[in-house]
């Protein structure tokens, strides 16, 4: 499925790139005008039709991105920068082939990275919600008359994930969002949460 191209034309782009292509999916970079950063979009994953739930029977083809800061080196096999790029590889490989599906809201932690993305950051989870910054870029698009839901992915910190296990998603975005942290990735940032120190 080509979601490319309606993308190319809602963004002010400078360049298109591919950065990793299989048979039944594709991984692309594009880098935003006015040095805004990039955006990494997978294409194929909505092929699929996931089994959701009744409540998001309108959201069953789904797609990924992640929006990257432009100091991002995709090229890079450095540990903190790789971790962007096969973190998606996985997640829509595992879309693909496994009977999952993918939904706002979910919170996922991936295997080899339980001390943290990368040593430069503490954060090992993800949270997929609905694009913040280029909403209106990801919105009404369609395939062959199929409705393709984005969902963007944004790091967690473990105690992030734990409170929104405990409270939700949007009780941790709007924490979030009160701090200034949207869904552009920011490997320098701090908890959202305050660590408690208790003296004795």
């Amino acid at each position: 499925m080509d979601v490319i191209s309606p993308l190319r034309e809602k963004l002010s782009l400078t360049e298109t790139k591919t950065l990793h292509e299989t048979t039944s999916f594709r991984i692309y970079e594009l880098v935003l005008a006015e040095n805004k950063g990039s955006l990494l979009i997978s294409s194929g994953l909505s092929a699929r039709e996931m089994n959701v739930p009744e409540k998001y029977k309108e959201e069953n083809r789904v797609e990924l991105c992640m929006y990257l800061p432009n100091y991002w080196e995709t090229s890079s096999d450095e540990e903190r920068y790789a971790w962007a790029l096969q973190s998606m590889i996985r997640l829509v490989e595992h879309g693909l082939k496994d009977n999952t599906w993918y939904g706002p809201g979910h919170t996922i932690g991936l295997s080899g990275y339980e001390e943290g993305f990368s040593s430069a950051t503490k954060m090992n989870h993800l949270l997929l919600t609905s694009p913040i910054t280029y909403s209106e870029a990801f919105a009404n698009i369609e395939e062959q008359g199929d409705r393709i839901t984005f969902y963007t992915l944004i790091p967690l910190f473990p105690e992030e994930a734990d409170y929104k296990q405990a409270k939700g998603a949007l009780k941790l975005l709007n924490k979030m969002n009160g701090k200034g942290i949207s869904d552009k990735i920011d490997d320098f940032r701090l908890s959202t949460l305050r660590t408690r120190f208790r003296l004795f």
